[in-house]
């Protein structure tokens, strides 16, 4: 098991693992970073995208209650993208942001927005108790 639930901690907790043939099952709108990696060590790599995440629009109700929140959560740089394109761009101002992990962080970013809190380790449990954490105090 990755210490980190990233591509970056598997690819870490793989690295004294020989790797022959490698099935990455996953987003259709996945990272290469561990593909490329188990590649670059001489793998045999096939990627099958399971599922692609999709935009939803968001009602008049839905982009309230978001601004009105105390925190959002984002548990994808995909989320943090269809989030901002539904919900306008200043709809990542206001509340605190909190993320699931560095790529997510990355997303928000990009769109001029600092995470208040990053999960540690980077998953939902994490995610969940950053913002207990956080609410706290």
């Amino acid at each position: 098991m990755p210490e980190r639930a990233v591509a970056e901690g598997l690819i870490e907790a793989l690295e004294s693992t020989p790797v022959r043939r490698a099935l990455i099952a996953r987003a259709a709108e996945g990272r290469d970073m561990l593909p490329d990696a188990l590649r670059a060590r001489g793998a045999d790599v096939d990627v099958v995208a399971l599922y692609e995440t999709v935009a939803e629009p968001l009602d008049d109700g839905a982009r309230t209650a978001a601004a009105a929140a105390d925190y959002l959560l984002f548990t994808s740089a995909s989320a943090v993208r269809f989030f901002a394109e539904a919900a306008g761009a200043d709809a990542l101002r206001g509340p605190r942001l909190a993320s699931i992990g560095p790529a997510t962080s990355a997303e928000l970013r990009s769109r001029g927005a600092e995470p208040d809190l990053e999960a540690d380790p980077h998953t939902p449990d994490g995610l969940v108790a950053a913002v207990l954490l956080d609410a706290a105090g």
